[in-house]
């Protein structure tokens, strides 16, 4: 059942990508994520930033419009709102996982590639540095 539903996905991501190539585009849906990819995901987050809590919007449009730039910037990849989404989530988990454990008295320092950007973005967020412990 489980390949099957896969044969399906493929089938769907193929005429996806045909009806794509009968507009002249070839695009590819994003399977994995490529450091430069999750650069401009941080750096379009980034713009969107002030939308987030104001409940004007939920976090499923403001997503979309992260993916709407993305995708309007990338020539080779297309992603979703969802995918943004749940990458976005990843890494802020990352981000929370390696303060934590830097914030521990003894622990070694921890980094990651994209800590710098990270901490940019939500360095000062309560999630990840409470005000009170």
């Amino acid at each position: 059942m489980a390949e099957r539903r896969e044969g399906e996905k493929m089938v769907g991501l193929q005429q996806d990508a045909q009806k794509d190539d009968d507009e002249g585009l070839s695009h590819s849906m994003l399977e994995r994520w490529e450091d430069f990819q999750v650069k401009l995901l941080v750096s379009c987050w980034q713009k969107q930033r002030l939308e987030f809590g104001k409940g004007k919007a939920t976090k499923k449009d403001i997503f979309n419009r992260i993916a709407n730039e993305f995708n309007s910037i990338s020539t080779d990849v297309k992603v979703t709102g969802e995918q943004c989404g749940r990458k976005w989530l990843k890494l802020e988990a990352s981000h929370k996982k390696i303060t934590d454990h830097n914030n521990t008295t003894g622990a070694d320092k921890k980094t990651w590639k994209y800590f710098h950007e990270m901490e940019s973005c939500t360095g000062e967020n309560p999630n990840v540095r409470p005000k009170f412990t």
